[in-house]
């Protein structure tokens, strides 16, 4: 299983149920599972990220510039699509 990235969607036909599995998939059991299981970094920061994996607090964000995303959208899907179905 492979939860990452999760959302609940605003039109969501259940809501309910999708709040159900975000709690389920940020609860600790199952973050110590995914960190256990898949090697990757978890969502909480009182979960031990497996050994060589840093943890949440080490990793630095990279910067984001909405008007840059907004401005360049087309050409930016069409990168995206290029590197990842090729």
């Amino acid at each position: 299983m492979v939860a990452s990235p999760v959302a609940l969607l605003k039109d969501s036909p259940n809501p309910h149920g999708g709040e159900l599995f975000l709690d389920y998939v940020l609860s600790r059991d199952c973050q110590e599972f995914m960190a256990g299981s898949q090697n990757v970094v978890p969502a909480r920061t009182d979960v031990r990220p497996p050994a060589g994996v840093p943890a949440l607090q080490e990793l630095k964000p990279l910067p984001v510039d909405p008007s840059f995303i907004k401005k360049n959208k087309a050409e930016l899907v069409e990168q995206f699509t290029r590197i990842f179905t090729s």
